[in-house]
């Protein structure tokens, strides 16, 4: 039993990231059924979207962020999740960032600053373990995350190097 969460978010995507996938797929289809009847390629094309579509809730959407007692979980879809246990959390900060070049996008990313969950904007709570590694969590309400994570380990809350 996972008990009652300290604090919960869930972040859709930008609709028009929500609609590129299925409809990629639906162009692809219909590239592909070029000999078929018009009739044949919409029906297709309607098949391959709800598809996509269906695919993606399982796997990438939505962001769910679930602050528990004792570990900060992220999972996209229903079957992606990530699990952070808050005794390794030894720095936890808001901070803005630019999805883009620091981590090349929205989604479970990597880049120079370490991982990072996000799905939309450029908010969200820097997270140093104490292995050094850092995490970024995405969210639409960061100084909420950072609090509620601050109080339940009693870690630092300002960025490494400042004053």
């Amino acid at each position: 039993m996972e008990g009652e969460p300290l604090f919960e978010e869930t972040q859709e995507p930008p609709w028009p990231l929500a609609m590129l996938a299925p409809g990629a797929t639906a162009a692809g289809v219909l590239a592909v059924a070029r000999t078929i009847s018009l009739g044949a390629r919409f029906g297709a094309a309607g098949l391959a979207a709800t598809a996509a579509g269906l695919a993606l809730r399982e796997v990438a959407f939505p962001m769910e962020t679930k602050l528990l007692a004792e570990e900060l979980q992220v999972r996209f879809g229903r079957r992606t999740r990530f699990r952070i246990p808050l005794k390794n959390v030894v720095r936890a900060y808001y901070r803005a960032y630019n999805p883009i070049p620091e981590y090349g996008g929205w989604g479970i990313r990597t880049g120079q600053q370490g991982r990072a969950f996000n799905m939309r904007g450029n908010e969200g709570v820097q997270l140093v373990l104490a292995s050094g590694k850092r995490v970024l969590i995405g969210s639409q309400r960061p100084d909420d995350l950072a609090r509620a994570i601050q109080s339940l380990t009693g870690c630092e809350t300002t960025p490494e190097g400042a004053a």
